[in-house]
């Protein structure tokens, strides 16, 4: 059995990178819980992207002519974009567990917008 002793500075290095880590860890715990509270002060009606995303897919729907006058189509990463990143925030995809983008909520909901049941292509 082989034993490998560290010198002084060796260990130093070594606890540099272990405060380091700990500091990112602490920090990420941080912005998790600040993301969780960013949209507690929106309205309701505007305070997720399934909601802005079911309102968007009426409007395009039932009033397509105003809808496309108002190159809403052009506003949509815009609109969508803070609620991505907002999920993205904690995303760790070096984890061994990490979620692959495919599988998050707000991509499986974005792939389908604009859709019907039952409408092709």
């Amino acid at each position: 059995m082989r034993y490998w002793r560290l010198d002084n500075s060796e260990q130093r290095g070594l606890l540099f990178v272990d405060n380091k880590i700990f500091k990112m860890n602490l920090m990420c715990v941080k912005f998790s819980l600040e993301a969780d509270n960013l949209f507690e002060d929106v309205v309701d009606e505007y305070a997720s992207l399934s909601i802005i995303k079911s309102h968007l897919e009426k409007w395009k729907f039932q009033h397509s002519q105003s809808y496309q006058q108002a190159y809403v189509s052009l506003c949509l990463p815009k609109l969508f974009s803070p609620f991505v990143k907002l999920q993205l925030v904690t995303w760790n995809p070096l984890e061994v567990k990490a979620k692959e983008l495919e599988e998050m909520g707000w991509f499986k909901m974005l792939m389908i917008y604009g859709f019907r049941e039952g409408q092709k292509g």
